[in-house]
């Protein structure tokens, strides 16, 4: 599933090199996936592995309020295999 959601994100944001981010997914209670890429990790974010595909509850995901393009926020549809969304997170 991770895979199938990264090629999309990939297809969508030309400029965002995946494999340079932690990929943390969630599934929801409507069924979606969530995910949250950060592309550095750092003492600050729980559970963040450099590169890295993680599998967690939508509750431990990271939030992060700014970041630019250093943050790339996702939604995902299993059931149609949509891509919702996939956007840079905003600046503070």
């Amino acid at each position: 599933m991770a895979k199938e959601i990264e090629r999309a994100v990939g297809a969508k944001l030309l400029d965002i090199d995946i494999a340079r981010y932690s990929r943390h997914y969630a599934a929801t209670e409507n069924g979606q996936i969530m995910a949250v890429y950060l592309r550095e990790c750092g003492k600050e974010v729980a559970g963040c592995a450099d590169a890295k595909t993680i599998w967690t509850t939508s509750d431990k995901l990271p939030f992060v309020m700014d970041g630019g393009c250093g943050v790339v926020m996702v939604a995902y549809d299993p059931q149609t295999g949509t891509l919702i969304n996939a956007a840079c997170n905003g600046e503070a």
